[in-house]
């Protein structure tokens, strides 16, 4: 049975049903541009039933050529770039899982990880503190005695204790139930620990070497975290002054103003040092550059509002009072006329330099899913030394993460743009419990969630959102065809902090939507928050 794109719905109604020949869609998981979203979704499907057995991703390659523009520079060309006599559709052969120089895409990874043939599922910590893992072998004819199993139990990025199994046998098809010892390590409070399993060769197989990974995955010890309160220095007294204009608050080491016309932070020095570039502080944002899947399921024109009411809110009312002597409280209300609701910030500020901001966007009859839900701004360039904890390394989204881990990454600011043939929204990374952005000098910013176990959406690029957008306004002319050599870096970082963006989706690049659990409705309340800080040197 070889069907064309079906749903991970459509693969499990085939599944629970007895047919007389397997189903193998010549044609699925469309990956156009930054996509494969719910990928996982499909295995996790799959392999539940017998009659399921795959299918055939469209496609490998991105199919685009080199061109040179007139001042020299390189890019990838697609349709339209062949003159008007040469039949196109834009830049849809470019659905590959590599580019066309075969690099990986972040989606690979993705795939890489869904194709696995030994699972590892979470059974829980029995009396003994041993965490129970059920192995599962999907393999036809290979018993996972050819497999060494390295076990690392982790927090913080660091590894605490190490394990190793060797001759596990478990048959094909079959599974075996395995018990990891817990009691070597030394549990803390506010810290959030993991086991990590991978399977690698015990000897050489074909063009495998010894050494070479098979399988992994990551299981949280969710069991083993406990809060506590942690007391912090709130620093010196501060001073809260206002005009028709502007909200001050101030103290020896920190100046922060406020503009009540945008109901936005424009500076934020600590000790000298300032964050904040051009007066673009935190502001609420509603909209990504829209996918090449966006574009296929009418998100910019669906869901437009949701732009309107990120470019033309107003400032309904604005206030700030002294709680104490080290913090003061500045409460905002934003209006969303496009769409009818509200959206509201809290910012409490301590005087260490810590800014709090708590952000509530309440329900509208507007029925259009949100694209994100978050705030964005803009540092000095110079703070270009990415740290975070969060799932990564790759690129990840709400809907395309199984593959990515939760560690501690160090990178660079350049290095997080994906060059996608036709530029789109990229660069993202999900679950971040922490993200500093470092001078050279040490000297920064640390965003750190509210719920450290939750965390944000979150990305940092040398270049504005609207560059990967196709105008910076509301004007849509159907014109999606921007090529890489239209990016550029800026002297800037742009930072979005986000509850998170709607998924990526996949199953086709002309209609389908991303998955409902990966869809934000508008008609409930959203809530989070994130701390900003400032920092004088690196965090290890």
């Amino acid at each position: 049975i070889v069907p064309h794109y079906p749903s991970p719905a459509t693969f499990e109604m085939v599944g629970k049903n007895l047919t007389d020949r397997p189903y193998i869609p010549s044609e699925y998981a469309h990956a156009m541009g930054n996509s494969s979203g719910n990928f996982q979704d499909y295995w996790d499907i799959i392999e539940l039933y017998d009659n399921l057995q795959g299918g055939f991703i469209w496609d490998w390659v991105d199919q685009s050529i080199w061109k040179t523009d007139s001042e020299g520079n390189r890019y990838y060309a697609y349709g339209g770039d062949y003159g008007k006599n040469m039949p196109d559709d834009n830049t849809f052969l470019n659905n590959g899982i590599v580019f066309p120089d075969r690099a990986p895409q972040p989606a690979l990874y993705e795939v890489r990880k869904a194709h696995e043939y030994i699972n590892f599922k979470d059974k829980g910590i029995n009396r003994h503190n041993e965490l129970r893992v059920l192995v599962e072998n999907l393999y036809d004819f290979t018993n996972l005695k050819d497999f060494i199993f390295e076990i690392k139990i982790k927090a913080n990025g660091k590894v605490l204790d190490n394990q190793t199994l060797n001759n596990l046998n478990v048959l094909p098809h079959t599974g075996k139930l395995i018990r990891i010892p817990l009691s070597d390590v030394d549990f803390q409070n506010n810290t959030e620990y993991f086991v990590e399993i991978a399977a690698k060769l015990s000897n050489n197989w074909g063009l495998l070497l010894n050494g070479h990974e098979l399988a992994r995955e990551q299981l949280p010890l969710t069991q083993k975290y406990t809060k506590a309160e942690i007391e912090t220095d709130p620093g010196q007294a501060l001073m809260l002054s206002e005009d028709d204009k502007k909200i001050v608050v101030t103290n020896s080491d920190l100046y922060l103003e406020f503009s009540k016309a945008k109901g936005q932070i424009i500076s934020y020095k600590y000790e000298n040092q300032e964050f904040i570039l051009n007066g673009h502080g935190p502001k609420p944002n509603f909209w990504r550059a829209p996918t090449d899947n966006d574009f296929g399921n009418k998100m910019p024109d669906r869901n437009i509002e949701w732009k309107r009411a990120s470019l033309e809110m107003e400032v309904k009312e604005i206030s700030a009072e002294k709680i104490k002597d080290m913090q003061v409280k500045i409460s905002i209300s934003y209006l969303l006329k496009s769409i009818d609701t509200e959206y509201k910030s809290i910012y409490l500020i301590d005087g260490n330099g810590t800014i709090n901001i708590s952000n509530e966007l309440h329900p509208t009859d507007y029925q259009a899913d949100i694209p994100r839900i978050g705030m964005r701004m803009q540092l000095p360039a110079e703070f270009s030394n990415l740290k975070y904890y969060g799932r990564g390394p790759w690129e990840n989204y709400v809907d395309r993460k199984a593959s990515a881990f939760i560690d501690i990454y160090e990178s660079s600011v350049s290095d997080q743009y994906v060059p996608y043939v036709r530029p789109q929204e990229n660069g993202y990374k999900t679950d971040v419990r922490w993200a500093t952005l470092l001078n050279q000098a040490g000297t920064g910013l640390k965003i750190t969630s509210g719920d450290i176990r939750q965390g944000l959406g979150f990305s940092a690029l040398h270049m504005e959102n609207e560059q990967f957008d196709t105008t910076d306004g509301l004007d849509y002319p159907g014109n999606k065809s921007k090529h890489i050599n239209d990016i550029h870096e800026k002297e800037l970082v742009q930072l979005n902090i986000d509850l998170g963006q709607r998924g990526l989706g996949g199953d086709n690049s002309w209609g389908a939507r991303p998955q409902k659990k990966y869809q934000m409705t508008g008609d409930k309340v959203y809530l989070y928050s994130f701390e900003l800080k400032p920092v004088k040197h690196r965090i290890n």
